[in-house]
């Protein structure tokens, strides 16, 4: 299992105890369900059950009650550049056309393009700073040494 070993029902969940979670064991528990998912890529729902001390059915309910879907949740990660480039050109055509955002003001629409396009960027790894300023203010304390 590799990562999922470091996981034990000790470091991820406290110690077991039957019954029901009550309270705050209950969002602790989502929250090792949840956390052991991200760990370990391509984990069963059995083996988080195992290691956080629950049944697999507990597993399947927190990841349903969140909308977790692994499968789903894997593509949107590895196209989310794409996606945001995808939602950056609809709102640059909304600045003129498509009635359902032309009804969000149009300040907000260029913002919110300025933003998408800061998050493609990210997601491909680029800049989003503006380097020139940066370039600038070093080569004149460059030339002041």
């Amino acid at each position: 299992m590799g990562e999922a070993e470091t996981l034990t029902q000790q470091n991820v969940a406290g110690p077991k105890r039957r019954g029901r979670p009550k309270g705050s064991e209950t969002r602790i528990l989502h929250q090792s369900i949840a956390q052991a998912k991200r760990s370990v890529a391509g984990i069963s729902n059995n083996e988080v059950a195992k290691i956080v001390g629950c049944q697999p059915s507990t597993v399947s309910n927190v990841l349903a009650k969140y909308g977790i879907n692994q499968e789903e949740l894997t593509e949107y990660k590895t196209n989310r550049a794409d996606i945001f480039a995808g939602l950056q050109k609809k709102i640059a055509q909304s600045l003129n056309d498509e009635p359902d955002l032309k009804k969000v003001p149009y300040r907000d629409r260029v913002i919110g393009l300025g933003v998408i396009g800061d998050k493609e960027r990210l997601e491909r790894g680029e800049s989003t700073t503006n380097l020139a300023g940066i370039v600038k203010v070093l080569m004149v304390a460059d030339q002041g040494l």
